[in-house]
């Protein structure tokens, strides 16, 4: 493994953990239970919060858009050697 790997690697990890914390804090503060309409809600509750759940939808979107035209790209490159 190489320092990039492990970089990724700790950084999914501490991203995991952080999520979960906060998710499991919110389902504990809503009774037990999670309603995935209030908890998308929350995010828009004041304009930093709003500021927040607007880029990480716009990059949930873009993301898989982009690595789909980066494989297409690298399979037209390996047709084409």
């Amino acid at each position: 493994m190489n320092a990039k790997q492990a970089i990724y690697g700790l950084l999914s990890v501490v991203g995991l953990v952080l999520t979960w914390m906060y998710n499991l804090r919110y389902i504990e503060e809503s009774s037990g239970g999670f309603d995935a309409l209030h908890f998308f809600a929350q995010g828009f509750v004041n304009s930093a919060g709003s500021s927040i759940t607007v880029d990480l939808l716009i990059t949930v979107l873009a993301v898989p858009l982009f690595l789909l035209m980066r494989k297409r790209h690298l399979a037209a490159a390996r047709e084409a050697a």
